[in-house]
Order: structure tokens, then sequence, then C-alpha cells
């Protein structure tokens, strides 16, 4: 899980740079290839991968045996929840970055925006939600788990 949580960081940072990278070529008037975006989406999916498998095995291997499916249900409540915030926290920078009139992070122009702003914001939670891991995994006692 720590190495999911770790190339999420990496993989936003990436999004970042290449939105970045988009944003000084659409300046320029160059039209940038959709095989740039293919790095971001490797390690988000090395991520992903991490995080899914061991969040559910914590769940499956750590929970009472009597709550083994309400433990794995909590994983995909979650991740429901997740993106709900995730949506929320769109809806707020949009509105913060455009109040008084300016331009914003999201115009409906995505040149004239600055959604490698909003990546970077999102790199910053991810480093906090990272180090809330850290912090939880350190100091958990793991369950002993018994073969038959």
């Amino acid at each position: 899980m720590g190495l999911g949580h770790a190339t999420a960081v990496v993989a936003v940072a990436v999004a970042a740079c290449t939105e970045a990278r988009r944003l000084r070529m659409a300046e320029d008037h160059q039209i940038m290839g959709i095989a740039l975006l293919l790095p971001q989406y490797v390690v988000m999916a090395v991520s992903d991968a991490s995080l899914t498998v061991g969040q559910l095995d914590f769940f499956y291997d750590q929970s009472p045996e009597t709550m083994k499916g309400v433990s794995t249900a909590f994983y995909f409540v979650s991740l429901s929840l997740g993106n709900l915030i995730n949506s929320q926290l769109v809806t707020l920078v949009a509105s913060v970055t455009a109040a008084g009139g300016r331009t914003g992070w999201f115009p409906p122009e995505l040149d004239d925006g600055h959604l490698d702003y909003y990546f970077v914001l999102v790199v910053a939670l991810t480093v906090v939600n990272f180090a809330v891991f850290l912090a939880l995994a350190k100091n958990y006692t793991p369950r002993r788990v018994y073969s038959s």
C-alpha cells in the first residue's frame, strides 16, 4: 500500500508537469501528441494496482471473521466517497479561483486556465495523505492471522 501511495504522488506530479508542458505548447501554437499522456497513466496504473490489492487484502485479512464482507465493501464505499470529495474539490477550486471575474483555473477554454495548478494542489493533498498513511502504518499492530 505504501508503494501505491508513493506512486500516486508521482503520477499526479507527472500529470502536473505534462499539463504545464501542454500549456507552453499551446502558447506556441503546437499540438501535443496523445502519447505524452502515457507516462502518467502508467504510473497511476501501478498506484491503483498496488493500492487496490493492498487495501482489499488488508480489509479481508485484518478484519474479524464475521465482518470480512462488510470490511471489503468498505473499500468500495471509501472509493465512492473519495470521488465525491474530489468533485466537490473541483467545484470549490473553480469557484474560488474564478471569484471577482477572474479567468480561474478551469475556464471553458483550458488553454486560458491553469489545470496544472490544480494538479499541484492535488500533489500537496496526496503528500499529506501519504504522510498520514505512514504515521498510521508505523503505529499499526497487525492482527495475527492463523492458517488452518
